[in-house]
């Protein structure tokens, strides 16, 4: 027998529900939905367009998939070991793939920089291990049986007497490699190579992290020649080739411009004129939409809020077919953007993702004006059961305009919200985008809204945004953290006496230290593989190498031993008023465990309230899937005691009873 539920008795019950705390509310989200890897990534179409290839993660493995567009049929579901995941695609020709293997190491969960390369036909035969520790420059598909390669020196930890890089061709069949090219200059070398397969311009940073370009002539013995630059300290290598024009007498780059942002500029390689075809008072140039042969920029992406792709002047076919396919897909609630087209640009590859979306890829027929999807990235994520990401703006103390994002919980009212504060990692050079988060969104779903901030010393707006953070970790960066709160609360938005921090690597430094300085506002720290004494650090820096790395330290951290125990956590530990949750891996190499040790070493003294979670084969962040589902379940239940119902919370900041 089932009971009967009016309009108006349901209307009622549904008030009732959103008016409950989070801790009342529990969403039928699983946490492992949250903590689950993407099913798919990396989707790349053939030059003939017969097949689709893209990786898939498979447990303690990542393989590849290709799939045959005409009847959906599997001809290749490969993995390669133990700990061995596919790290890059590239399609050499209509028939053959190129990748790139990473390892990691079965004892703990991270994973090796350096990549193997590897070929295997589409219908899976054809399998060898390509030689050497190789980069792909350019796969040349319409060569099917070779492709460029470079051998990169691990510059940027070294000092004058690293090796030149080396360019070279590869035989995709054999692996045999032509006679090593050098670089015109020591130091990290991007080279681009014309459709002949000819390397004929390169961007180098030295050991300043300067950039400095070079470009040659079409015959292989011609000398190279420097072409004007601007000469500018580039840390993260920002300054990078995107595309040569068809006659290789023009190269498309991403560079800074005299405003100090990143803008997509057209280089003469001849005379070192640039051209800026799309800038961005505000944003950083986020991503280029090519035509199918690469031969012009149909588009520029920039993402100071939502991104957003503006369409450059062309003549190209390709522009207005492509612009009305991302329109109809994306319907103003997703981003849309090519990321693989066949040679002819008969068809394309879209990807298309958002707040509440975490990405989805189709194939646009440009025969037919027809999309179909693909994959999903994560295919057990309902859209319609995510939170909102708003992107916010507003002034920090000191009238500098910065920009972030706030998670809404969903079905819940935009107002007097519990909150957590989630400072970024890096921190420098990085920053917090408008899209599907993995942690956000697991926080909203439990009813608590998420502030996200690109604080001085992020990445994505200019320059002098990111300088301006220098040596602010615990200052400046930290006081931006506090302003964006503070404007959640005035705005009505967050419960002033309902907020709490978490943060990984900086963003767990950044989550004690904003505790520390400002106790009055937070309840409880959530401290996720996080830096405590910045002196260590910095010596851990130096050890790693010396030269480039040791110097980028000194510039951005801060080399003065004053400052950086004035910065440390360790230093105003005392000054903590908050409970802590300590979570770490045992074998971070990053970030030592040390770090964690000790901080919980000197709560243990104050009698100080911590919880701890470690797990000794995790590494600098948490990998393995049920170790991410016990780590949202502390989480919660932390977070749940210090701002959830049934406790006092009208004096934040009180010192915590022993």
């Amino acid at each position: 027998m089932t009971a009967k539920i009016n309009g108006r008795t349901l209307a009622c019950l549904m008030a009732f529900f959103l008016m409950l705390p989070p801790t009342l509310v529990r969403a039928e989200i699983p946490l492992a939905h949250f903590a689950r890897d993407n099913e798919f990534q990396s989707v790349r179409i053939s030059p003939n367009g017969d097949y689709i290839a893209l990786i898939a993660p498979s447990g303690n493995r990542t393989g590849l998939v290709v799939m045959r567009l005409s009847d959906r049929k599997i001809r290749v579901a490969s993995t390669f070991g133990q700990n061995l995941h596919v790290n890059q695609l590239w399609w050499v020709g209509p028939e053959r793939l190129a990748f790139s293997l990473i390892a990691k190491d079965p004892e703990i969960e991270v994973f090796n920089d350096q990549g193997i390369l590897g070929a295997v036909n589409a219908d899976g035969t054809g399998l060898v291990q390509l030689p050497g520790w190789l980069q792909m420059v350019d796969p040349l598909p319409d060569n099917p049986a070779r492709a460029v390669v470079a051998e990169q020196p691990d510059w940027y930890y070294k000092d004058e007497g690293a090796p030149l890089a080396w360019f070279r061709l590869l035989n995709v069949f054999d692996g045999s490699l032509s006679r090593r090219r050098p670089a015109p200059e020591r130091g990290a070398a991007a080279f681009l190579a014309d459709r002949a397969g000819q390397v004929r311009f390169v961007i180098i940073h030295d050991k300043n992290l300067v950039p400095h370009a070079h470009w040659r002539g079409a015959d292989k013995d011609d000398d190279w020649q420097r072409v004007e630059f601007p000469s500018v300290a580039d840390p993260m290598r920002q300054v990078r080739p995107l595309r040569l024009a068809p006659d290789a007498t023009q190269a498309y780059v991403r560079s800074w411009d005299a405003a100090g942002r990143l803008c997509l500029v057209r280089l003469d390689l001849k005379t070192g004129r640039q051209t800026a075809l799309a800038c961005d008072p505000s944003a950083d140039l986020d991503d280029v939409v090519f035509s199918s042969d690469g031969s012009e920029p149909l588009a520029a992406v920039f993402a100071s809020g939502r991104p957003e792709i503006r369409w450059l002047e062309s003549s190209h076919a390709e522009q207005p077919l492509l612009r009305a396919a991302l329109k109809s897909l994306g319907g103003g609630e997703r981003h849309v953007v090519p990321v693989s087209a066949t040679s002819d640009g008969s068809r394309f590859v879209l990807y298309a993702y958002g707040d509440r979306d975490p990405g989805q890829y189709f194939i646009f027929d440009r025969r037919t004006n027809e999309t179909s999807l693909l994959v999903s990235q994560r295919e057990w994520i309902d859209p319609g059961a995510m939170s909102e990401v708003r992107p916010v703006t507003f002034e920090a103390r000191d009238g500098y305009r910065l920009h972030g994002y706030l998670t809404l919980p969903r079905g819940r009212p935009a107002s007097k919200l519990p909150l957590i504060v989630n400072p970024h990692g890096g921190p420098f050079w990085v920053r917090d985008r408008w899209n599907w988060d993995a942690d956000a969104q697991m926080l909203a779903s439990r009813g608590y809204a998420v502030l996200q901030v690109n604080f001085r010393g992020s990445g994505g707006y200019g320059r002098s945004h990111t300088e301006a953070g220098k040596q602010g970790w615990g200052t400046v960066m930290i006081d931006d953290i506090t302003d964006g709160l503070r404007w959640a609360t005035a705005q009505g938005l967050a419960d002033p006496s309902r907020v709490c921090i978490y943060g990984a690597s900086y963003g767990g430094f950044a989550a004690l230290t904003s505790a520390i300085r400002y106790p009055e506002l937070y309840r409880c720290v959530i401290d996720y593989v996080g830096v405590y004494d910045l002196a260590s650090f910095n010596w851990l820096a130096f050890a790693a190498g010396t030269g480039t790395f040791s110097r980028y330290i000194d510039e951005y951290v801060g080399r003065s031993g004053t400052l950086l125990k004035a910065q440390s956590p360790k230093t105003h530990i005392g000054e903590l008023r908050a409970p802590v949750l300590i979570v770490h891996g045992g074998a971070d190499e990053r970030v030592p465990i040390k770090h964690a040790q000790a901080l919980r070493a000197d709560l243990e003294k104050r009698k100080h309230p911590y919880e701890w979670l470690v797990k000794d084969s995790e590494a600098h962040g948490f990998y393995n899937e049920q170790n991410r589902i016990e780590l949202y379940e502390r989480m919660l239940a932390f977070l749940d005691k210090h701002i959830g119902t049934g406790i006092d919370t009208a004096a934040p900041g009180t010192p915590p009873a022993p």
